[in-house]
């Protein structure tokens, strides 16, 4: 059995330091797992957007397709129907400007997604369909592939937002991989699976040619497969889903996930880098013990810092913990923000606490 939750709490911060959680008593959403919370900057501080989830692993489970915004420390619900889209759960979230771009998960029918959507923030939280394949423009032939092989449905996958006009002047060093739209703002997705047996550690990359969600298209930067190359050297990240990733610079860092759900020694604590302008994935060592194998866990960038926190170990036991990775060259080492004094709060946990 499962104990769902629908309390909110709020991590503070003092002068670049991470600092204690507040315990908010407020009226909130239904409680319900793998939905996306994702802040917005363009909104002001302290702005967030929750979008679908669903309320857990039982006979009457019950997907949703609402959108909340958090604001003031309050919960407004500003969508609830939504037509077209599918309610959903597993899916991603990335913020571009203006809009918040929702890809793939599983729909309340059971099947994997592969649509992509975005919601124009400006336009009344209006829903708009966005490329479901990668590549619009692609041959009928290339075309044909992506529909047999479903290149882009997949569930607890990663999405970060890559703004690469910042580094535009880099243009010698850019993959030949990107072709014409090196420079671009991106949604940069990872990993995930399309079914109970099937992992995924590919990379792609969403291209929006402008400011807005506009004229996307699909590429594939990295087709993943065998982490290991003809030498037994690691050269990827194994196929994995609920992991986290989050964009640093010109980096994606994910860290975690589960390669094999019937196996808990697929739980994993690495660490990886992947350049998104060479495209190239890169193994952080730690100088130190970090956190322990997790799932389903959360991660941000902090300060010049990745921080982690709460999840699921691979025994299954719930986590609450806080710690944070530096980013800042030369010291590769974690530090536990806050450990087992969390455990005088209460479950820190938005998904299902067993």
């Amino acid at each position: 059995m499962y104990n769902m939750r629908n309390d909110t709490f709020v991590l503070g911060y003092s002068d670049n330091q991470l600092t204690s959680w507040d315990y908010l008593e407020i009226d909130a959403p239904e409680y319900r797992w793998k939905g996306t919370l994702t802040d917005v900057p363009s909104y002001g501080k302290g702005i967030a957007f929750l979008f679908g989830g669903s309320s857990g692993y039982a006979e009457t489970e019950q997907f949703y397709e609402d959108l909340w915004m958090f604001s003031n420390r309050t919960w407004m619900k500003v969508s609830n129907t939504i037509g077209n889209v599918a309610p959903r759960r597993a899916h991603i979230a990335v913020v571009m400007e203006s809009s918040i771009i929702i890809q793939g998960g599983k729909s309340h029918k059971g099947n994997v997604l592969e649509d992509t959507w975005a919601i124009d923030l400006e336009k009344g939280f209006s829903f708009r369909p966005l490329a479901p394949l990668p590549g619009k423009l692609l041959d009928i032939y290339m075309k044909l592939f992506l529909i047999l092989v479903k290149a882009i449905a997949r569930k607890g996958h990663t999405g970060v937002f890559f703004d690469g006009t910042i580094f535009g002047s880099l243009k010698k060093k850019w993959s030949k991989t990107w072709g014409d739209r090196f420079g671009t703002r991106c949604m940069i997705v990872f990993g995930g699976r399309r079914n109970s047996k099937e992992y995924l550690n590919d990379v792609w990359a969403l291209s929006f040619d402008g400011p807005r969600a506009t004229n996307e298209k699909w590429i594939l930067l990295d087709k993943g497969g065998d982490p290991f190359d003809s030498n037994g050297k690691s050269v990827r990240p194994h196929a994995r889903n609920h992991h986290t990733a989050v964009q640093f610079e010109t980096t994606m860092l994910v860290y975690g996930g589960r390669g094999d759900h019937s196996d808990e020694s697929t739980t994993f604590d690495a660490l990886w880098i992947f350049d998104l302008v060479k495209l190239k994935w890169t193994r952080m060592t730690a100088l130190n013990q970090g956190p322990s194998p997790r799932i389903e866990h959360c991660a941000l960038i902090f300060s010049k810092h990745m921080v982690v926190t709460g999840g699921q170990d691979a025994e299954g036991k719930r986590l609450n913990d806080v710690w944070s990775f530096s980013l800042v060259s030369g010291k590769n080492i974690f530090t536990c923000v806050f450990g087992w004094l969390l455990m005088v709060y209460r479950s820190l946990e938005t998904r299902a606490t067993k």
